[in-house]
């Protein structure tokens, strides 16, 4: 079976939306190898349907902590890191705005809801590169419609992170997960957010005054 049909992927979206009863059954019966097949196959050529593949395997991410365990297995975190990697390369437009959106909300969800083992091979990929995909994202997919769903996720996933260093990592590494916040430009961009006028969410700027707070 193959999807496509971006009408028919978004069926699936749609089903995949629903509670975590409903992603499991979807799971059970194969869709996240079908997704990474589909992934494969598209080779970043169709925009739409990447797109919405990716919206559903966002979807999937909100799930429980077995769920998120299942789409980390299965190779799905890695690839919407890839995808982002590959596109921050490529002129930016609005269908690469809306890839990036939802392979970031992809990892930041996996990154929230994931165990700690997880969520310390996600941090250490690439020395960090995950730090640099944030950066990357609020300096260049931000935009009035989604800065308070992207600043919310992105803030929960780096305290996530965070929490899990300060219990999981040892001394240098955690020392390293600092500094990759400062030289990633995190640290300025959580300064920045929390004196902004813009903002208005002070949930936001508590979450970014922590991450402030941590590389102190």
């Amino acid at each position: 079976m193959g999807l496509k049909d971006k009408n028919l992927m978004k069926v699936f979206v749609n089903f995949l939306s629903k509670d975590d009863s409903i992603n499991q059954i979807f799971i059970d019966e194969g869709i996240l190898g079908l997704l990474l097949n589909e992934i494969n196959r598209l080779e970043f050529k169709n925009y739409t349907l990447l797109d919405t593949i990716l919206m559903a395997c966002s979807n999937l991410a909100c799930g429980n902590l077995g769920q998120i365990e299942q789409i980390f297995a299965q190779g799905l975190i890695w690839k919407a890191i890839d995808i982002i990697e590959y596109y921050s390369k490529q002129n930016l437009s609005l269908n690469i705005s809306k890839i990036i959106y939802n392979a970031i909300i992809t990892i930041t969800e996996a990154l929230i809801g994931c165990s700690n083992h997880v969520r310390v091979e996600l941090m250490l990929y690439q020395d960090y590169e995950v730090i640099k995909l944030f950066n990357y994202t609020i300096k260049n997919i931000l935009s009035s419609y989604n800065i308070e769903i992207l600043l919310n996720e992105i803030g929960d996933a780096i305290i996530s992170m965070i929490h899990c260093g300060e219990s999981e990592l040892d001394e240098e590494s955690l020392n390293k997960f600092k500094e990759k916040l400062i030289i990633n430009g995190i640290d300025e961009i959580s300064k920045n957010i929390i004196f902004s006028d813009e903002i208005k969410d002070e949930g936001i700027k508590s979450k970014f005054n922590e991450i402030v707070s941590f590389n102190r």
